[in-house]
């Protein structure tokens, strides 16, 4: 029989997912977190990854209820790792001070500009559209970049390089001048 002592340590390390169901574990509380932000299109592994189906944009998510603007998110919290995300991932302008926690795969592109970033230690190891990463404490280089991550299209480290080549960015102007 196990110690109490023992059942609490498992509980707090997500290994005793059968709790969940009422209200107690790591599951839970991710389950809750990713329901506060709004994100809604997501599968929790047995190894607390959460892949989600569909961009990500906490820009957007720092808006409160009221309409103000609240991006000083800075950290996600200890149990959140987001594991693939179908779509673009991002975090830009939201006060961040690391990555942790941060997608292993991005499919589209990952957006991690105008944060308080001095590494990108925890950035994805994967992404399948651009990487933009202007504007942080640190000035990264492309090949400091690519010695973290594989990028399929674009690194932006500058924001005149991204603005002026970003596909991302294109094509985003295309769809406000035609609504």
């Amino acid at each position: 029989m196990k110690l109490v002592r023992e059942s609490l340590l498992e509980i707090s390390q997500g290994k005793h997912s059968g709790l969940g169901s009422i209200g107690i574990g790591v599951t839970t509380l991710i389950k809750k977190w990713l329901e506060e932000k709004g994100i809604t299109a997501y599968l929790i592994k047995d190894n607390g990854m959460i892949d989600v189906d569909g961009n990500i944009d906490f820009r957007k998510l720092a808006f409160e209820s009221s309409g103000k603007y609240s991006p000083n998110i800075e950290a996600f919290p200890d149990f959140i790792q987001f594991g693939t995300v179908y779509g673009s991932f991002d975090i830009s302008d939201c006060g961040f001070l690391n990555l942790k926690g941060c997608p292993i795969k991005v499919t589209k592109s990952f957006n991690c500009s105008e944060n308080e970033l001095s590494s990108l230690d925890f950035c994805p190891k994967f992404v399948y559209g651009e990487f933009a990463c202007y504007s942080n404490l640190e000035k990264f280089t492309k090949e400091y970049v690519k010695s973290k991550c594989t990028v399929k299209r674009g690194i932006f480290v500058s924001a005149s390089d991204y603005y002026e080549n970003s596909w991302d960015y294109t094509q985003m102007l295309k769809n406000e001048i035609n609504s």
